[in-house]
């Protein structure tokens, strides 16, 4: 090679030429004025808009682990059996829905958050007929809570994704497409459900509670079933449907015996909230709201959904006042509502608070008296556990929701009033254990509850 030779890869009138390209090109952009981006080297598509959607809603899904006290004909004691499911993170106190066959006849319940974290759950209010049930945990800190979207207008072919407890595998991704809306299915002779929405995004066991979510990053449907010997096809209960219900789930007159007398109606596209009645003698009618009032806030929070104002006045007493902002006539103003203890309810809401806060429990007359004969001719009747308190002695003396409580300390359980009896009588006796006897599923069981140190 000869000195100062050009190399023969790269030679010298070709790279002049490409500079005084470049050089051209500069200019020409200055000129004009142009910017131009030249795209970095690690740039990436990888972080689709569905990619950010499940990252958007993952911390609001939560995992579900119970279990159930079973019997068999080789063993009469009872064994535990352990059970799964998934739930949607509806207030940041640590309210969650989920189905109600996820968390039917269990005597425990614990939620996983997606950092690993673990809280026992009790079961605040449920609805069997709609296959929906209201869990409270308490958390450590507020809780990210899941965007809500719309039901009424969904597309065929629209790309949906469900996230849940599938087999045991916590938080697990599938997606599909919308394949059909308004099914009717069957799944037994006591369960039908209505208006589902079909999508062929991988449903198993373990997913029941668990979104069904848009491209968009909001809950459009809550996974409810799956077609047994089926690939592909799955159900959900219409979001709509489930703001619906929630509105009766987290009612403050049945959790807290506090009325205000709204009744609401969702506007067609959930664009606002309007009153649709005003319960007559109600604290809502006495301080001036009327029906056709656009809901803005209450107590300062925001109303998107007609159950926004049961969430809105979960921590309030009967004898608070609230501030209810609403606009009339296009106008915007604020009225204050001051809450009352729901008619009939006082004296059913202090017994609540201490049979809960002592045994962790709530019970309701049974309805089912003359059934109980059948067991034994001397029941007269009991009282349904309707709910428990994680970590009580109810939960750790292995009572589940649905046991007909029919005796406690040799004396038969009728009435609230007897079971505040009972509590009286451990109370003056100093007894650091209660016995107890339930009737579950056709056999009576009896136990104890450690009520030491309460």
């Amino acid at each position: 090679m000869e000195p100062n030779a050009p190399s023969r890869g790269f030679p010298r009138r070709a790279q002049y030429r490409g500079g005084a390209a470049r050089l051209s090109l500069l200019l020409l952009v200055t000129c004009l004025g142009l910017t131009i981006t030249i795209p970095s080297a690690h740039a990436s598509n990888r972080e689709t808009p569905l990619v950010r959607a499940i990252k958007s809603v993952r911390p609001a899904v939560v995992n579900i682990h119970s279990q159930k006290v079973v019997t068999s004909q080789e063993n009469t004691q009872p064994g535990r059996m352990s059970g799964m499911g998934t739930g949607v993170v509806v207030d940041e106190r640590g309210y969650i829905v989920t189905n109600y066959h996820v968390i039917e006849d269990v005597s425990s319940i614990r939620v996983t958050l997606v950092d690993g974290s673990t809280y026992p759950a009790e079961v605040v209010a449920r609805d069997p007929e709609t296959d929906l049930a209201l869990l409270h945990i308490e958390p450590l800190s507020a809780l990210p809570v899941m965007p809500f979207g719309r039901s009424d207008d969904l597309m065929h072919g629209e790309t949906v994704v469900a996230i849940g407890n599938a087999f045991g595998y916590e938080h697990t991704i599938t997606q599909g497409i919308i394949s059909e809306l308004h099914r009717n299915v069957r799944l037994s002779a006591s369960q039908e459900y209505r208006d589902l929405i079909q999508t062929d995004a991988s449903i198993n066991p373990g997913n029941s509670g668990g979104p069904l979510i848009n491209i968009d990053g909001q809950m459009i449907g809550l996974n409810v079933a799956i077609r047994a010997g089926a690939q592909g096809i799955g159900f959900a209960i219409p979001v709509d449907d489930v703001k619906r219900i929630l509105g009766k789930l987290m009612s403050v007159r049945k959790l807290r015996g506090t009325w205000h007398g709204i009744v609401l109606m969702d506007a067609p596209g959930g664009i606002r909230v309007v009153v649709n009645q005003v319960e007559p003698g109600s604290p809502a009618q006495k301080a001036g709201l009327q029906p056709g009032d656009q809901l803005v806030s209450v107590d300062g929070k925001q109303i998107h959904y007609s159950f926004d104002i049961e969430r809105a006045l979960l921590d309030k007493t009967p004898r608070d006042a609230v501030a209810v902002r609403v606009v009339r006539n296009e106008n915007e103003q604020e009225i204050k509502v001051s809450l009352a203890s729901a008619p009939g309810t006082e004296m059913v809401a202090r017994a609540d608070d201490r049979v809960w806060s002592t045994l962790g429990i709530k019970v309701m007359p049974y309805a089912g008296a003359s059934e109980l004969r059948k067991y034994s001719s001397d029941l007269r009747g009991g009282m349904l556990i309707s709910a428990i308190r994680g970590g009580s002695p109810a939960e750790q003396a292995g009572l589940q929701v649905g046991d007909i409580l029919v005796g406690m300390q040799q004396l038969e359980m009728l009435s609230e009033s007897h079971v505040r009896y009972v509590l009286d009588m451990q109370k003056n006796e100093s007894l650091d254990r209660l016995a107890f006897h339930v009737v579950r599923e056709g056999r009576m069981y009896r136990g104890w509850l450690n009520v030491a140190s309460r």
